[in-house]
């Protein structure tokens, strides 16, 4: 009896070592899904100091980037809730893989527009404006206007070009 106590109990012991090596971990990670729009905005969100974002509606998203809201799945678009910077979180989900080069030049048009907004109204902003990049990874789109372009691009994660 007792050897067979030991005998499990080391069994127990093995796979318990065994599964804390992590091992398995990378399996999992590549079959990991895609996160969300408002997961990838709440990341760059974090990882920035800067203005208080507050989430526009369809219509505004819709006048803004003259895209219609019908060709995502998903999106945020968050903005400086004050309106006193260009502070911007942006990423969009493309419903139709064939859309995702209209919408990421819908969203570079923006972007440019906004640049020349700003040169004379507020030039102390444009750094935030000419720092931003429109990325994209697989059917997503992203533009994040911050005070440090770098820290939202690495709050995005592998894989936004």
């Amino acid at each position: 009896m007792k050897k067979t106590a030991l005998i499990v109990s080391l069994v127990c012991l093995a796979l318990l070592l065994s599964a804390c090596t992590g091992e398995s971990r990378p399996a999992a990670q590549a079959t990991q899904e895609p996160l969300s729009c408002a997961a990838y905005a709440d990341r760059v969100q974090q990882a920035v100091s800067g203005a208080a974002m507050a989430d526009v509606n369809e219509k505004y998203l819709e006048k803004t980037l003259l895209i219609q809201a019908s060709a995502l799945s998903d999106w945020v678009f968050r903005r400086d809730g004050e309106g006193a910077t260009p502070e911007m979180i942006l990423v969009l989900q493309v419903r139709d893989a064939s859309d995702l080069e209209t919408v990421k030049k819908a969203v570079q048009e923006y972007l440019d527009e906004r640049t020349l907004q700003y040169r004379d109204y507020q030039p102390e902003q444009l750094p935030k404006l000419e720092n931003a990049k429109v990325l994209a990874k697989g059917g997503m789109v992203a533009l994040c206007v911050t005070p440090d372009a770098e820290k939202a691009r690495s709050a995005l994660g592998d894989g936004w070009k």
